[in-house]
């Protein structure tokens, strides 16, 4: 409901900082697309305990502060107790889109799950929290980076969870760029996603690996490594178990991303027509747990393949799997 609201409108409103005096502008827009984009004007004063930070003693102290300057918008959607929650705060200071003026980039936390990505920038003068968002991270700390690509505009870039459980992970890279004041969204890239068991005839294992070209174009070369092979289907199987040594299709491949300036994303330049290659519907199979019809469609050539050259016990389970869901 909330989101829904955020959507189709955009919120304006003004009011005085009691704690600094100094008058705050708020405008904030969301949408999925764009990510959550705002501006909201910081107090110098805040900004300068910011690049003190390593000498506090209080980090508290100043997310609550921050959290009043703000307000009505919080962190994310849980109620945190800033008085008594022990935040860290660990900030980038570095110019991001080639204006000869810092940037900061922050990533605020008060526990091992939910982060929060903050992007601030200096405006005629005047800082201005301009990005915010909540990810999920588990048992690790979170990430941030800065990548040193091809452009005057550099890309930063974080790690979060999607989901987890048992037999099932799924985390991935979201990249940004900073450009005319906002903040684009302009990747999402798988860095493992597996599921093993469940029951499931179909199980997975995908793994990701980049490197940014810093030299010639703003693009990133990515390798995907994976792994397609039977869930439990002998009947001394329990539901956790699968068989990723039978594999039904294993291979490593890579392919660039170009950055296109038209949509602000980077976009995979795919090798033509060729199914040998990866392809649109393999990169949407990576990220799309058990999806029978889309797994036949875009593995064609390399099931054939295995029908065709594989041990006995792979084309066995392989042809079952087929005859099974075609029956569907």
């Amino acid at each position: 409901m909330v989101k829904n609201v955020f959507l189709l409108m955009i919120i304006s409103l003004m009011f005085l900082n009691c704690s600094s005096g100094e008058q705050s502008l708020h405008e904030i827009s969301y949408n999925e697309s764009n990510g959550k984009n705002i501006q909201i004007l910081i107090p110098n004063s805040w900004i300068e305990r910011l690049y003190d930070i390593y000498s506090l003693n209080n980090k508290t102290e100043l997310v609550k502060d921050l959290s009043d300057i703000i307000f009505p918008l919080k962190f994310d959607e849980l109620d945190y107790d800033l008085e008594s929650d022990n935040w860290s705060i660990n900030p980038i200071f570095a110019d991001i889109d080639s204006d000869l003026e810092n940037e900061i980039l922050a990533i605020f936390r008060n526990n091992y799950n939910d982060p929060v990505l903050l992007v601030f920038k200096k405006i005629d003068k005047k800082w201005y929290l301009l990005y915010l968002e909540s990810f999920y991270v588990h048992y690790n700390e979170p990430e941030l980076y800065i990548a040193n690509n091809y452009s005057p505009n550099k890309t930063f870039y974080i790690r979060c969870i999607h989901s987890r459980g048992s037999g099932i992970y799924k985390d991935a890279y979201h990249f940004y760029k900073l450009i005319d004041n906002k903040v684009y969204p302009c990747l999402v890239l798988i860095n493992e996603a597996r599921i093993i068991g469940w029951w499931l005839p179909l199980n997975q294992d995908v793994r990701s690996s980049f490197k940014f070209h810093s030299t010639s174009n703003d693009g990133l070369w990515v390798v995907y490594e994976y792994n397609f092979f039977p869930g439990p289907v002998y009947e001394s199987d329990a539901s956790w178990e699968g068989h990723p040594d039978i594999y039904f299709v294993k291979d490593l491949a890579g392919l660039p991303y170009i950055w296109d300036n038209e949509t602000k994303t980077y976009l995979p330049d795919y090798y033509g027509n060729d199914q040998k290659l990866l392809t649109e519907e393999k990169l949407m199979c990576f990220d799309n747990f058990s999806n029978d019809q889309l797994f036949i469609r875009a593995f064609d050539y390399e099931i054939n393949e295995t029908l065709k050259n594989g041990t006995d016990e792979q084309k066995d389970l392989l042809q079952l799997y087929l005859n099974n869901i075609n029956e569907k």
